[in-house]
């Protein structure tokens, strides 16, 4: 079984590259997503495109592992596990100090796996602690949420790190603020390491 990296209250790791994003796309395939209500996909979907914008990253949801023929080759596979719709109360999380990870990645061997789970009850938990008089979270503010998990997961997976940044979507745990405030970036330094591996795939190919 392969090894499962998670960060406490929050995240985790993976891999994956190669290529010019303009001429091959890297494709994410949604698993698991029949809890998810299509308004949290949809803001999931969107928040992750604002994330990775200012690095130039091209990415496509396919229904399959082709469009027009073409077979991509950057695939990354993003399960959604647990119940990720909006309206639902977390059971069984009476403060938000103490959450199972909210993203994890998959490691073999020591490689880092393009497969990313996403925990949407940890998520829930996280946006609805119980000992505070907090509101449900809205359809696009847990799809904010999860997209923002999953841009976390997707640092991880193109620049084949491990590693955190102190703060942003890049670091290692996530607060409540960090998924609700208005906007959660990489940060400049993240952003030109994905800028310069982009560009390092375009002049390979």
């Amino acid at each position: 079984m392969p090894r499962r990296s998670a960060l406490l209250l929050l995240l985790a790791v993976r891999v994956f590259g190669a290529g010019s994003f303009a001429a091959h796309p890297i494709a994410l395939f949604l698993k698991g997503d029949n809890s998810a209500p299509a308004s949290v996909v949809l803001a999931m979907k969107n928040e992750l495109a604002r994330s990775v914008a200012p690095a130039g990253l091209d990415l496509l949801w396919p229904d399959n592992g082709s469009r027009d023929g073409i077979a991509f080759p950057k695939v990354v596979v993003v399960t959604l596990i647990g119940d990720c719709r909006a309206e639902s109360t977390p059971v069984s999380v009476t403060s938000n100090r103490f959450v199972e990870s909210l993203g994890a990645t998959h490691i073999a061997d020591g490689r880092i796996l393009p497969f990313v789970d996403i925990h949407c009850d940890a998520i829930r938990a996280l946006l609805y602690p119980r000992d505070k008089m907090t509101p449900l979270p809205s359809p696009q503010l847990m799809g904010q949420s999860v997209g923002r998990v999953v841009a976390h997961e997707l640092y991880h997976v193109l620049l084949r790190t491990t590693g955190h940044e102190p703060a942003g979507l890049a670091s290692q745990m996530f607060r409540r603020d960090d998924l609700i405030c208005h906007n959660l970036a990489f940060g400049a330094r993240v952003e030109r390491r994905l800028q310069e591996l982009a560009s390092s795939w375009a002049i390979l190919e």
